[in-house]
């Protein structure tokens, strides 16, 4: 988030999760769909267009004024898209196969996706995380299923990665 908004002062804070309650995060939420062979995982992006427009401004090189909530929302899926296609490479590279859904923007603001709802008791791991920096925040939410997160375990930490920056293209 830091590189696509250019910002160096949004921190990441975890959250705990409390999978016996509905949470409210915010009142719009952008997520994606990881799937293949050995199970699925979600990524969730929670947040609230006044939190969110300022970001997108300066992400995008705009004034705040002409924000509106469709580049807001195209920002999100963007978002879930980058996330997402980073998660998708780092299983590839332990040999997990996964395809990506379209992300979708929706009123969303509780847990109502949740993947630990399901009636199964696969759930191996649910990770939620706060990206906070001076006028906003986003609430952020990822539940792994079946052999995904077992499998995952080798993946290599990227903040240890020593290589280079990622030529990738933001909107």
């Amino acid at each position: 988030m830091k590189t696509v908004a250019h910002r160096q002062d949004i921190i990441s804070e975890e959250l705990p999760y409390a999978a016996e309650r509905l949470t409210v995060h915010a009142h719009w939420m952008a997520f994606i769909l990881l799937a293949g062979e050995g199970g699925k995982i979600t990524f969730k992006a929670h947040y609230s267009s006044s939190d969110i427009q300022g970001l997108v401004a300066r992400a995008l090189n705009k004034d705040v004024d002409k924000i509106n909530a469709d580049l807001i929302g195209d920002f999100m899926r963007e978002y879930c898209n980058l996330t997402a296609g980073v998660i998708k490479a780092r299983l590839a590279d332990v040999g997990i196969n996964t395809g990506l859904s379209i992300p979708i923007v929706t009123r969303g603001f509780d847990e109502i996706w949740r993947m630990d709802r399901d009636i199964s008791n696969e759930i191996i791991s649910i990770d939620a995380w706060h990206l906070k920096w001076p006028s906003g925040s986003v609430i952020c939410t990822m539940a792994a299923r079946a052999d995904v997160w077992a499998a995952a375990q080798d993946l290599k930490d990227p903040t240890t990665d020593n290589g280079s920056e990622s030529d990738m293209e933001f909107l």
